[in-house]
């Protein structure tokens, strides 16, 4: 990340978060971040979100660094029956 600042990824970089706080300060200042480094944000739980990550591990499975059964494992756990149907097949 050479070469890589903002203001935010500054504040980002002096939280020391502890155990089981990582969602609060850190989830806080993450969509400023992301948007000042021109990069999507995805709420947590959302369906764009989640079938953005769908296609990252598709991706992987196509390049061969994963198994099908490890993404179908990654889905069933990340995704549930619940979330996007992309996913369903």
């Amino acid at each position: 990340m050479a070469d890589v600042d903002s203001p935010t990824l500054r504040i980002i970089a002096g939280i020391s978060p502890t155990r089981g706080s990582e969602s609060d300060e850190l989830r806080r200042w993450l969509g400023d971040a992301l948007a000042e480094l021109s990069l999507t944000y995805y709420r947590e739980g959302s369906r764009e979100g989640e079938e953005e990550a769908l296609r990252i591990m598709a991706r992987r499975l196509l390049a061969q660094t994963i198994a099908p059964r490890d993404l179908t494992s990654w889905a069933h756990r990340f995704i549930t029956w619940d979330g996007t149907p992309l996913a369903a097949d």
